[in-house]
């Protein structure tokens, strides 16, 4: 169930500037809305491989994510990050993991992981 390697501001014609809205948006195959009961996305300074990374951003079922049914057998879910949450970030790599807990006994799937690279922006 995991998408790895969601990466995102990766490609330079379509970076992601600190300091605006953003709106990560992820597909998990395989589940209907009534499979999810929460999702939580986190930015850490580094990957899990790498010594003690710290989170930057947490974003959680209402809070930041909402969740829609995509048809036949899949959910949306959209991560809305404000201009607050990154602006005082440096520019450069971080890694991003979005999990889902299910209904019905509470399972924790992490659904994608990635880089979330982050440009400087002109106008502060």
């Amino acid at each position: 169930m995991t998408l790895a390697n969601q990466d995102v501001g990766t490609d330079p014609t379509a970076p992601v500037i600190r300091g605006d809205t953003i709106r990560l948006e992820f597909t998990v195959a395989g589940l209907s809305l009534g499979d999810v009961a929460s999702a939580e996305w986190r930015l850490a300074d580094r990957t899990p491989a790498e010594a003690s990374p710290q989170t930057l951003i947490t974003k959680t079922s209402g809070a930041g994510i909402t969740t829609a049914h995509n048809p036949p057998s899949s959910v949306g879910v959209t991560v809305l990050l404000d201009p607050t949450d990154t602006q005082t970030l440096a520019p450069g790599d971080y890694y991003h993991e979005l999990e889902i807990t299910r209904t019905g006994g509470g399972d924790v799937n992490t659904a994608a992981t990635g880089t979330l690279r982050f440009t400087g922006d002109v106008v502060p």
